[in-house]
Parts: structure tokens; sequence; C-alpha cells
């Protein structure tokens, strides 16, 4: 009996390959750790969520596969209490960029010689930023097609070293990272367009006198763009305007390295 994860779910487990001991933070239905141990890719797995709903749907789930004796289900906030178990492999996914930065960072087990395996729904830039200032150093970056979205899956770990990232590397990641640059052209380019509709809303409100106040609380603009002062929405303006050009640039670098991706664009 097996389980056929959603694609997701599915780049996680790709990602994470093989592991002794994989705790699943926001485990919801419990379906990842349960196909993790049906798959051999785990030893044993450790399936978290502070409500306690989801767990009884992830204990049926376990029952249902044969596997319950392999899983503890932990009723937690974030990785509180988690630790005892030893996890070599932590998954926390399905939850904004800053809340699983914010369970990273009251968390020092995962401070330890342990894989995360992030996968922010949103504000992936918030989460790219706390690893970089904290010490966390990202191994690589995954992508999940679902439709027309992308789902990031952030491969890192602590280093103890912090790094240096551009406003657009924030958005996307580095592409070096990356393990598939076709869709890490996707990636990018969808970024962009995103920030050029922002920018042209923005260079329209600039040309009226009664134009609101451009929110600076929007999640596309990494922190240092929303929380920098400016005097002028021109510089905001040409912030905007120069992350678009790195996250063009980047588009057509990854295109170029897949030459059956270009053509596909063509044709």
């Amino acid at each position: 009996m097996n389980i056929t994860l959603d694609s997701r779910l599915g780049c996680i487990a790709e990602a994470i390959g093989s592991a002794c001991i994989v705790a699943d933070i926001g485990t919801d239905h419990g379906l990842l750790p349960i196909a993790l141990l049906l798959r051999g890719q785990a030893e044993r797995a450790v399936a978290c969520d502070i409500r306690q709903g989801p767990l009884d749907s992830a204990r049926r789930n376990a029952e249902r596969y044969g596997v319950s004796d392999k899983v503890e289900l932990v009723l937690t906030d974030g990785f509180h209490g988690v630790e005892v178990y030893s996890p070599d492999a932590v998954v926390i996914s399905g939850m904004g960029g800053e809340l699983i930065a914010r369970i990273i960072s009251e968390a020092p087990y995962l401070r330890g010689d342990v894989r995360l395996f992030l996968q922010p729904m949103t504000r992936a830039e918030s989460l790219r930023r706390y690893l970089a200032q904290n010490g966390f150093s990202i191994a690589a970056e995954h992508l999940a097609r679902d439709g027309k979205r992308l789902y990031s899956v952030i491969e890192a770990g602590y280093a103890g070293k912090t790094a240096e990232y551009t406003e657009a590397q924030l958005i996307v990641g580095m592409p070096e990272h990356h393990t598939d640059m076709s869709l890490f052209a996707d990636h990018a380019a969808m970024a962009a367009e995103r920030l050029e509709r922002r920018r042209d809303g923005l260079a329209s409100s600039v040309m009226q006198s009664d134009a609101p106040d451009v929110d600076m609380d929007d999640a596309e603009l990494s922190h240092s763009v929303r929380c920098r002062t400016y005097t002028d929405k021109t510089d905001i303006l040409t912030q905007l305007s120069d992350t678009i050009s790195e996250l063009r640039a980047m588009t057509a670098a990854a295109r170029c390295d897949n030459p059956a991706d270009t053509e596909h664009k063509k044709g």
C-alpha cells in the first residue's frame, strides 16, 4: 500500500531522500510522514500540529496504512517539545514564511545537525531573510508546480554564517541554489510580472496629487523595501525597477541554460 502525494508534498518527499527520524510540523492529515515511512525513506516519524483535529486525522491515516507503531503524534505549538524525539530531518510546511521563521527562532535544537525542509505558502522573502541573517545556509531550493502556481521548498541547515541577498534573491532565491532551472525561469518571470503590476500602480498614483500612500506592507516586497523610510515615492519606484531588472536577468539566464525551454516559450 502506498500514498500518492500532491506535487507540493511530493517535492518535499523527494528533497528529503532518506532520514532516520522525520518531524513534520503542521502535519495536518499526516500524509507526508506516512508516505515517507511506507516508501522506506524514514524509520520513524513525529507528526505535530497545534490542533487536535488534524492529529486525529493523522492517527486514522496512520492506522489505515499500518504505520501507527512508527508515528508519534504530538499536540504542540511549532517545535516545542519535539526535540526529545531527536529528529534528523524537520519539515515545516503549509504556513507563512514569517511563521516558519518564528518557529525556527524558538527552537535551539534546529541549530544543530538537522536538515530543514521549509515550504512557505507566503512571504518566502521573509523566511530567506531570516535564514540568511541568523546563520542558516540554504543548500538547495526546489519548485513544485500545481496548475499555475509554483511552490518553493527550501532545504537548509545551520552553518553559523550569515549571507547577503539582493532584493530579487530574497523574493525567488539564488539561482545557483535551484535544482530545476526551467521552473526557476518561470518562477522569476512570474515574480517580475507581479512587481511590474505594483510598480505601474504606484507610478500611476505618483501622477495623482490625492493618491494614497503606498502600502509598505506589500507581501511581494522584501523587508528592506517595506521598512526603509522614503521621502519620495520615486525612490520606491527606482528600487522596484532595479529588482524587476534583476528578476528579468535571472529569467533570461535560466532559459539560456535550458535551450529546450526557450524554444518551448517561443512556440
